[in-house]
């Protein structure tokens, strides 16, 4: 981490932000390399999404097995961990195992560093990127050659859930070209509510104060319009979120 002057803001046991808008990631900086898993069998490589920001070209891991029939997307936390942190990975992996699946395990960019709403841009970007493999010449072999673009299942795990969750949302609303989402899976999702949250209006504080579609699906006029016919909440019983995320299933 960069030299501080600022003050611890929100501490938690995952991160630490200063008044400056620093962070201090204590857990989800190592990564797994690129290569096969011995375990599941499951192959996986990075590839470049986004190269056009102005800064690091963005990337995604990309994950398949041997005759995949169906295609997963996931995202994991905005501030702490990303696609090639272990504890992702392994999990992406064993769900492309036993889903038979082409996973993209997408590392969008993360808070502070880029402030919400960059996160939710990011995990759109990398649908309509994967969309487009269906009908015009992209040059990802592993989509064009074993993704199911009429079986899309989009998955995410905390921030992740709330990630996943509007992406599919921006799906039914505006349309995703070249993608049929069939299903939505959040675990124990971050979503937000009019309690005030510290964490929330230092990392977007662009957003709309009550009733942000992309933090609170319960006010959201549009949820009606969710691009999937299927949708699955997990929510632990002793997360501190749990009354978020269960009243998201009612």
């Amino acid at each position: 981490m960069e030299e501080t002057a600022g003050k611890v803001v929100i501490d938690t046991p995952f991160f630490r932000i200063f008044t400056d808008l620093l962070i201090d990631r204590l857990v989800g900086e190592e990564t797994v390399p690129s290569s096969a898993n011995a375990n599941t069998g499951v192959r996986y490589k990075d590839v470049v999404v986004l190269s056009n920001t102005g800064l690091p070209p963005e990337y995604s891991s990309l994950k398949h097995p041997t005759r995949p029939v169906n295609t997963l997307s996931s995202f994991s936390s905005t501030a702490a961990g990303f696609a090639s942190t272990p504890r992702y990975h392994d999990h992406v992996a064993a769900l492309a195992a036993g889903a038979n699946a082409v996973a993209l395990s997408v590392h969008y960019r993360r808070a502070t560093e880029h402030l919400l709403p960059t996160a939710f841009d990011d995990a759109l970007e990398a649908l309509r990127w994967a969309g487009a493999h269906r009908e015009e010449n992209v040059p990802e072999a592993w989509l064009n050659d074993y993704a199911n673009f009429d079986r899309v299942f989009v998955v995410g795990a905390s921030a992740g859930a709330t990630i996943a969750h509007y992406t599919v949302r921006q799906a039914g609303v505006d349309g995703l070209r070249g993608l049929g989402i069939v299903g939505l899976a959040t675990v124990h999702p971050f979503f937000n509510n009019d309690e005030p949250d510290k964490l929330i209006e230092i990392i977007f504080p662009t957003r709309i104060k009550s009733g942000d579609p992309r933090l609170d699906p319960e006010k959201d006029p549009e949820l009606g319009m969710l691009g999937c016919g299927k949708v699955l909440v997990f929510a632990a019983e002793k997360d501190f979120l749990r009354e978020r995320g269960s009243s998201r299933s009612r």
